[in-house]
C-alpha cells in the first residue's frame, strides 16, 4: 500500500483539473507534503471517472498521452459500487505496458495498490469491500507508456497470466541495468541479510538506489524472498540466471514490504533491492525462506516527499 505525496502530482492535478485548487490544497495538507504519513484522502480522487463498472465485467480502455499523470504514471479512473464484506478481484491486463492498480475507498483513502500479482506485467487487487459505498479503481502504466488495456472485475480470482514481465524498450533497458549491477554478496535459503541502501549505491533509471545479491540453491526448489524496511517503501526485483526476464514486487509482503516466490535454477538468480520512488535510503532486511511467513502488519514508513519545479 502506498502513501506517496509529491509536489509534482499536486501541480499536475491542479493544472489539469479545472476548479480543484482548493480541494487539492486540502488533499495534500502540510504534514503530508513534509513526508509524514497521514490518513488524508488520495489526490487520485480528483481524477474524472471514465466509466462505472460492475462485478463480472471486462471493460476495454486505453491510456494515451492525453491522460492524467501521477508520479510519472499515466492513469485512468473507474468507479464501482461495493457492499461491505463482498469479495472483489480487480485485474488490469495489458500487453502494451507494465500495469499498476490502485483502489480508493468511499472516504477517499487508498486501500490497496499492486503491480504484478496478476501474473506477467498485470496488476491484481483481491480484497473484501470494508464498507458500503462507491469505490475508485485507478488503472496506471507504471512506466508511463500508453496503450490498450482491459480492466476486469469479479468476485473470484482468475488464473494469473503466465510468463515473466518482460518485453518492450523499457524492459530491455531494465534487464541491461540489472545485469550490470555488481552483487554485494550472496544469500542462501534460510538466511537473512541486514544491510542499507546508500546514496553511493547503483542507480536505476527512475533515480532509485539499488543493491544486488546472488541467490543459489537446489535447482527446482521453490523459495520465498522477502524484503522489508522501516525506512522506505521497498521494491524487490529478481533477475533470472540468463538475464532474459525479471520479476518485480512492491507490497505483497504486507504494508510497504515486498515478497516474491521464485523457483531456483542451476545458476544463481540476482536479487535487487531498491525503493519505490527515487532517492530513498535506509536500513532493510532481505531474507530467503522455504515457506512464506506472516505478512507485515506495520504501517508504511513516512516517505520523504520528492519536490518538483
Amino acid at each position: 500500500m502506498h502513501y506517496r505525496s509529491t509536489f509534482d502530482s499536486l501541480s499536475v492535478a491542479v493544472g489539469r483539473v479545472a476548479g480543484c485548487v482548493a480541494l487539492a490544497a486540502l488533499v495534500l495538507a502540510p504534514a503530508q507534503v513534509t513526508g509524514q504519513y497521514t490518513s488524508s484522502p488520495s489526490i487520485l480522487t480528483l481524477l474524472p471517472v471514465e466509466a462505472t463498472l460492475s462485478i463480472g465485467e471486462e471493460h476495454a480502455a486505453e491510456l494515451t498521452s492525453d491522460d492524467f499523470e501521477y508520479t510519472g504514471e499515466l492513469v485512468k479512473a473507474f468507479a464501482m459500487d461495493g457492499e461491505q464484506g463482498a469479495p472483489v478481484t480487480i485485474d488490469v491486463l495489458s500487453e502494451s505496458f507494465d500495469s499498476y492498480a490502485y483502489l480508493i475507498g468511499p472516504d477517499g483513502l487508498q486501500l490497496e495498490a499492486d503491480d504484478d500479482s496478476g501474473g506477467a506485467c498485470n496488476a491484481r487487487i483481491s480484497t473484501f469491500f470494508p464498507q458500503d459505498g462507491r469505490y475508485l479503481i485507478v488503472a496506471a502504466s507504471l512506466t508511463g507508456e500508453a496503450g490498450a488495456f482491459t480492466i476486469r472485475t469479479d468476485d473470484r480470482q482468475h488464473p494469473p497470466a503466465e510468463g515473466p514481465c518482460g518485453g518492450g524498450e523499457y524492459e530491455d533497458d531494465m534487464l541491461a541495468t540489472l545485469a550490470g549491477i555488481e552483487a554485494s554478496g550472496a544469500i542462501a535459503v534460510g538466511e537473512s541479510v541486514a544491510d542499507e541502501l546508500r546514496s553511493g549505491d547503483a542507480r536505476l533509471a527512475d533515480g532509485s538506489f539499488a543493491k544486488a545479491y546472488e541467490l543459489a540453491g537446489t535447482p527446482g526448489q521453490t523459495v520465498v524472498v522477502d524484503l522489508g524496511s522501516r525506512a522506505f517503501d521497498t521494491l524487490l526485483l529478481i533477475l533470472d540466471p540468463r538475464g532474459e526476464a525479471y520479476s518485480s514486487d512492491d507490497d505483497s509482503g504486507g504494508a510497504c514490504n515486498s515478497r516474491i516466490e521464485v523457483t531456483l535454477d542451476m545458476q544463481p538468480h540476482k536479487l535487487v533491492v531498491t525503493s519505490f520512488g527515487s532517492d530513498a535510503t535506509g536500513l532493510f532486511t532481505l531474507s530467503v525462506s522455504e515457506e512464506a511467513g506472516p505478512m507485515s502488519q506495520l504501517d508504511c514508513p513516512g516517505l520523504e516527499a520528492t519536490t518538483g519545479d
